[in-house]
């Protein structure tokens, strides 16, 4: 199959790979691209943990954060980056934020000490809340932001597509805006991460969702569409 990988560039390399090991041609064309924001300012607290809902929330933390805290991620590849990043210990439980969250509550007690949440200026779920909400001191710090792309393609290269990967739900619905900007209807079908993603498409698109919120899960979709 032809697919459409709509990540950040970053994040599209491992992806990008897996699917064109397993026979696919591939088009990287991100939706949203990651810009860091300059001095951000950290409050100096014992924090007892950091929170990092993506891997660009690990490559653009802030210096002055300490390493010698445990990280929790929602997944594999954040949790990659976490490492790269120079912690330590890393917890990848969860999926999402709602999974991620209950394994914080697991793991993790309010009266032990505050809880960094790094994050991009756009977030699906509300982790800090959610946390909140069950006695937990979190301290939010927006580390960069993901702006908006026009989608680097013409009506009749994407016709000869199949498929698009779609990630997060603010990429689906820019994905959305561009199909309308063009005046198209796309005919490919629509890999989605989770169905918090699919529900920003119209009901009518061709739209598969993966089991679970994981990359492997959503290769394995792919993998069922292609034979």
């Amino acid at each position: 199959m032809k697919l459409i990988i709509t990540r950040p560039e970053e994040d599209c390399g491992v992806l990008a790979q897996a699917l064109r090991g397993r026979g696919h041609d591939v088009i990287i064309a991100p939706l949203i691209k990651i810009t860091p924001r300059a001095h951000v300012e950290v409050p100096d607290l014992p924090y007892q943990a950091v929170c990092l809902t993506s891997a660009n929330a690990a490559r653009h933390l802030p210096a002055s954060v300490s390493r010698r805290a445990s990280a929790f991620t929602p997944g594999a590849q954040s949790a990659v980056a976490a490492m790269a990043a120079g912690f330590g210990h890393v917890e990848a439980k969860g999926g999402n934020v709602e999974g991620m969250a209950a394994h914080i509550k697991l793991c993790l007690k309010p009266e032990r000490g505050p809880i960094l949440y790094v994050s991009g200026s756009e977030t699906s779920g509300d982790l800090a809340g959610t946390l909140k909400a069950d006695g937990f001191n979190v301290v939010k710090v927006v580390a960069y932001d993901a702006v908006a792309q026009a989608l680097p393609m013409n009506a009749a290269l994407l016709a000869s597509c199949d498929g698009a990967l779609l990630y997060s739900q603010r990429t689906a619905k820019i994905w959305v805006a561009e199909m309308e900007r063009l005046g198209l209807f796309p005919r490919l079908s629509h890999f989605c991460l989770s169905k918090q993603v699919a529900d920003a498409l119209p009901e009518k698109w061709r739209i598969r969702v993966a089991q679970e919120p994981t990359e492997s899960a959503i290769l394995g979709l792919i993998d069922l569409a292609a034979k």
